[in-house]
């Protein structure tokens, strides 16, 4: 029955985070912990609001990618995950989390070479 809710948290974090290259190819991945109190405000029907008492709450961020790079071109694959988990034994437990995986690839053009009819074609700038 709940048709409103709010949450605010408060907390410390703290992280590590690391990149490997080899050659042409780049690893990075990152992990970001942390702990914290949450305080949840919702409303049940008929718009009778409530509140709840300070919970505990950990929030954990982490995110990996891998791009092979060459001179003219990269691509790669990147993944993030995102979540938040509030214990709030009195009513209900509070949990949200965010998940992608992105694919990519990217053109380098050669600016000082064509770079005013690039940039005229794509009307970035008005050069006479």
């Amino acid at each position: 029955d709940i048709t409103d809710i709010s949450l605010i948290t408060l907390g410390l974090s703290g992280g590590y985070g690391y990149t490997l290259v080899y050659h042409r190819l780049i690893a990075s991945s990152i992990l970001n912990v942390g702990l914290g109190a949450q305080k949840t405000n919702y409303s049940t029907t008929g718009d009778i609001a409530h509140s709840l008492s300070w919970s505990p709450s950990i929030h954990v961020n982490a995110k990996a990618s891998i791009r092979y790079d060459k001179i003219r071109y990269f691509f790669g694959m990147m993944a993030v995950y995102d979540t938040n988990y509030t214990l709030n034994a009195e009513v209900f437990n509070v949990e949200s989390y965010t998940s992608k995986v992105l694919l990519f690839f990217g053109y380098r053009f050669n600016v000082r070479q064509n770079g005013r009819k690039v940039l005229k074609a794509l009307r970035l700038v008005d050069y006479k």
